[in-house]
């Protein structure tokens, strides 16, 4: 998700503003690494929400 949020900032910057702008290496990279880590994450909050949730 975070990849395809990237790729539709920079179409609609080209179209709006007719230029990359406000789309750089960080947004690149903060969309990569929110991904991994909720790969890492969604796991282990998925089990634990279950323990805590059984009654």
């Amino acid at each position: 998700m975070g990849k395809a949020l990237v790729a539709l900032s920079v179409i609609l910057s080209f179209v709006f503003l007719h230029g990359l702008y406000g789309v750089r290496e960080g947004t690149v990279a903060a969309a990569l690494c929110v991904g991994m880590v909720s790969k890492l994450i969604s796991p282990r909050l998925k089990k634990a929400s279950g323990r805590l949730l059984k009654i």
